[in-house]
């Protein structure tokens, strides 16, 4: 190639860049007035059930992806730390459990009517300083009213609304994991006041005018609450509002399933709804609980482990491993497409962790 032909080459790159950087901008320009119209075009607005469920599945996708990333990493290291690293990153399993105070908690038909549909909602309740548990959402309960304010109207398991009378109100709202996504955008209207801990949630204040918005992430459950107060209600109220906006004691931990026996000693430590839970006990002795869909691969640990066992466990096929002491039996559920995962920490006998197994029901 001569040098003319050379610089000729350089010449026709570098113009097809810069036609590219114009069609780009162009673009962005385009794609920028289209995104400010859907977001003031109510008819385009993504419905809240489909935004949750694609949150969830993000979220399961991304958690398979990151523990597939962590194995493959852990078997370039020492063996020990490969160890540690794959016990590990099975751990982020997923049911729920079920104390009998919650197996005899009554059931309730609750009817929700408004001006398009009527609701019917079967829910477990349990009576907490003179209020129901569930009125008002699923697995949170609302602890404290302030005197003189009552229910005036929602939708179940995503908002609800108090009024007294006199002009004042306010709206708890509940999400899983992250706010709405138009939540940072409608909040610039209003002024920062700034950032505190509540129940120890990292909080945010907002004010303006006569209204207040305190929004909390309650990682541990896998929440995202909101309160917005109205009319001149002070913020140490609507503080003490999401001071007594917690995980119901009566909720379940997976909607599908149930954990109709647990070793004794055990209690819930944290989880998320419909992904995973962990139970733990005085002694440090812990046990994770994981039920997912089963589109995906599941890999388990078997190199250098000290027992692999096929096992049949409630009619499902799967396979128990024992490795430096932890417990690991996954099965699978083909007829619903499941898998059923759980692992427990040294201290746990494959017996006992096959007795959880056999007492995880699936609902129809």
């Amino acid at each position: 190639m001569t040098r003319h032909e050379h610089l000729l080459e350089e010449y026709e790159d570098a113009y097809f860049a810069l036609l590219m950087e114009d069609v780009m901008v162009q673009e962005e320009a385009r794609l920028e007035a289209w995104n400010r119209a859907l977001q003031n075009d109510p008819a385009a607005a993504v419905p809240g059930s489909l935004d949750r469920r694609c949150l969830q599945t993000i979220r399961r996708y991304a958690f398979l992806q990151r523990r597939g990333a962590a194995f493959r990493q852990a078997r370039k290291v020492l063996q020990i730390a490969a160890v540690i690293a794959a016990v590990m990153a099975t751990l982020f399993t997923s049911a729920f459990a079920v104390s009998e105070e919650f197996r005899t908690a009554a059931l309730e038909l609750v009817r929700t009517v408004t001006g398009q549909y009527t609701q019917l909602d079967i829910r477990r309740t349990g009576e907490t300083n003179g209020r129901w548990t569930g009125d008002y959402f699923q697995r949170v309960d609302v602890g404290w009213i302030p005197e003189g304010f009552s229910y005036c109207g929602g939708e179940y398991d995503v908002y609800a609304e108090f009024e007294n009378g006199r002009g004042q109100s306010f709206r708890v709202e509940v999400y899983p994991e992250n706010p709405p996504l138009d939540f940072d955008a409608e909040i610039r209207s209003y002024d920062y006041q700034g950032s505190v801990f509540i129940n120890g949630n990292q909080s945010r204040c907002f004010t303006r005018e006569d209204a207040v918005v305190i929004d909390a992430s309650d990682q541990n459950n896998g929440f995202h609450f909101v309160v917005r107060a109205f009319g001149g209600i002070s913020v140490d109220t609507a503080t003490k509002i999401m001071m007594n906006i917690r995980r119901s004691p009566h909720a379940a931990y997976f909607e599908n399933a149930e954990i109709l026996w647990l070793p004794e000693g055990l209690a819930y430590q944290e989880g998320r709804y419909d992904w995973y839970a962990k139970f733990a006990d005085g002694e440090g002795r812990w046990l994770w609980v994981y039920i997912y869909n089963g589109f995906g691969s599941l890999h388990i640990d078997t190199v250098d482990a000290n027992f692999v066992e096929d096992v049949f466990i409630n009619g499902n096929q799967g396979l128990c491993v024992v490795k430096n002491g932890y417990v690991h039996i996954v099965t699978t559920d083909l007829a619903r497409c499941l898998y059923i995962d759980v692992i427990a920490s040294d201290g746990f006998s494959p017996d006992t962790v096959k007795e959880v197994v056999e007492h995880i029901k699936l609902l129809p």
